[in-house]
């Protein structure tokens, strides 16, 4: 339910911002619940939500980074990944 709550807290943001923003950008492979809208930013195609496919709102997901949370972060790799996410942030502010 919380992730519920943080997505309309974040559509009711931009709304009063005047800004008509509909969609989420997430990483591929994650998991955030089963209510319909945590479903909706969970992995579309490797996950049992696939299921559901055509039936949740559709969202914008990047490949999630090589690095690990738990571990030292190459910068590098987050250099690679900034530039692979560029273009999907700048389709979300269409």
């Amino acid at each position: 339910m919380a992730v519920e709550v943080a997505m309309k807290m974040a559509l009711q943001y931009w709304h009063a911002k005047g800004e008509n923003r509909q969609r989420f950008i997430t990483f591929r492979n994650g998991y955030h619940g089963d209510t319909f809208g945590a479903m909706s930013v969970c992995d579309p195609d490797n996950s049992m939500h696939s299921l559901w496919k055509g039936y949740l709102p559709e969202n914008l997901f990047a490949p999630a980074p090589q690095s690990r949370f738990d571990g030292e972060w190459d910068e590098m790799d987050m250099v690679g990944f900034a530039r692979l996410m560029a273009p999907i942030v700048m389709r979300l502010r269409r």
